[in-house]
């Protein structure tokens, strides 16, 4: 059976500092990237509502076009019918 990798104190104190104060560390990076990050999804969410809004409004005009054909395409046929019939 193989034992675990351990490292010893010395080791550790080479790679880990024995102390670190919260005012050394600079996360302005990470904040930069979050914030990026998060404004691109927001963009994109903003993107897809007007898009979804105005899918709508065209899906609406195309009923509304289909509806005004199909009144045109029943008057007209009465109107044929009727020139028929005289």
């Amino acid at each position: 059976m193989k034992t675990p990798l351990c490292l010893s104190d010395r080791d550790v104190s080479a790679v880990i500092p024995t102390r670190v104060h919260p005012k050394e560390l600079n996360l302005t990076w990470l904040n930069k990237i979050n914030f990026k990050s998060a404004s691109q999804e927001l963009e994109l969410v903003k993107r897809n509502t007007v898009l979804e809004r105005e899918n709508k409004q065209l899906r609406k005009e195309l009923l509304d076009q289909k509806m005004l054909l199909l009144e045109y395409k029943t008057s007209t046929e009465a109107k044929l019918e009727e020139a028929r019939i005289r």
